[in-house]
């Protein structure tokens, strides 16, 4: 499955009807859909809301037991060594 999505918070970032489409084509089970769904809305919300991207594109592939993901954005990229230390004491 393959299809590039805008870059709008107000839209689900993958259709539950696409993702579910593809989980039956490829027996995925309902455990594994759960994970790949909560992942992909995961890795998909953090583009729209930090990468500034215009558009991204999501590609999944079963190949043997393994769901590969690949997530392509044209946002700017992330420098984990560059982001500030967190506040772990708090208020």
């Amino acid at each position: 499955m393959e299809f590039t999505l805008p870059n709008n918070a107000e839209l689900p970032p993958v259709s539950a009807e696409r993702l579910a489409e593809f989980g039956k084509s490829h027996a995925l089970t309902p455990r594994v859909m759960l994970a790949l769904d909560h992942a992909l809305n995961e890795h998909l919300q953090n583009v729209v809301d930090h990468s500034m991207a215009k558009k991204a594109s999501l590609r999944l592939q079963v190949v043997g037991r393994e769901v590969h993901v690949l997530i392509v954005d044209d946002g700017r990229d992330f420098d984990p060594l560059g982001a500030a230390e967190p506040d772990l004491v708090g208020d």
